[in-house]
């Protein structure tokens, strides 16, 4: 069954240029809210995809109760006198400087 606008404007006496202009809008209008729909309903159906199953945090080894083991081994720790640098000096400009900031 044609469309009531169609109809009308098939039977009316407006020009052919109007009647085309007005057909191609409605069908521009169909197309678009064809596309609408379709981004709606394909938005739908990613939505309703099975999450991935989380696991739980994985258990940590404790040292004591209530400790927990760190992630560096005793024989791993950092050294801290290799970190730092030695004292400057006596008598040098770096020693003066340190000991005036240490004042």
């Amino acid at each position: 069954m044609p469309n009531p606008i169609t109809r009308y404007l098939v039977n009316s006496s407006i020009s052919y240029d109007l009647k085309m202009e007005v057909q191609v809008a409605m069908k521009t209008r169909h197309v678009v809210l064809l596309i609408v729909i379709s981004l709606v309903c394909a938005s739908l159906i990613g939505g309703c995809a099975p999450a991935e199953k989380q696991t739980g945090p994985a258990m940590v080894k404790e040292i004591d109760p209530g400790i927990l083991e760190g992630y560096l081994s005793s024989g791993g720790l950092p050294n801290s006198l290799e970190l730092v640098p030695p004292p400057p000096a006596q008598g040098s400009a770096a020693f003066a400087l340190d000991q005036e900031r240490s004042r």
